[in-house]
């Protein structure tokens, strides 16, 4: 094997870190559950995860009850059927180890500790690809208990 073949091999393995996660996004309208996987689309090719999309939270637990939790779960806050942080209360308790990220269009931010983020819509695409990027980090150490245990309770992260 030359140089450049082991090269390509370690940077084609290196980016696998998310191999097999899933992150989950919930939100009724159609146009965020079509822009968000784009956003995210080189990010989720190069570390391996899957994304999955649904209009409301009663179709996303009975997702969650099936697969049997996600990595990441990122909920809007308005919604009909089932608001966001009513969704995010009941996968906190069902799926503990779930990171859980809020957005929402409006000023409020979600309180009571429901969400371990939290980004504003409309938003900026470097801030979602490292919202998710950390998400994603903080469900990797949870899982290997090596991390802090304690959750991020609303972080804000915004772009500079």
């Amino acid at each position: 094997m030359s140089v450049d073949e082991d090269v390509n091999k370690e940077l084609e393995n290196a980016g696998k870190e998310f191999s097999g996660l899933k992150v989950l996004i919930v939100d009724d309208e159609a146009v965020v559950r079509r822009v968000l996987p784009r956003v995210l689309k080189a990010q989720m090719n190069r570390t391996g995860y899957e994304i999955v999309t649904f209009p409301n939270g009663l179709e996303a637990l009975d997702y969650l009850e099936q697969e049997g939790g996600v990595a990441v779960l990122i909920s809007d806050y308005r919604m009909p059927i089932m608001l966001g942080p009513e969704l995010l209360m009941k996968v906190s308790q069902a799926y503990p180890e779930t990171t859980r990220v809020m957005m929402s269009g409006t000023d409020s931010e979600p309180a009571n500790g429901l969400a371990d983020y939290f980004f504003p819509k409309p938003f900026d695409n470097e801030m979602v690809k490292a919202t998710v990027r950390v998400a994603l980090e903080d469900y990797v150490g949870r899982k290997k208990g090596d991390g802090d245990e304690s959750r991020a309770d609303g972080d804000v992260l915004r772009s500079a």
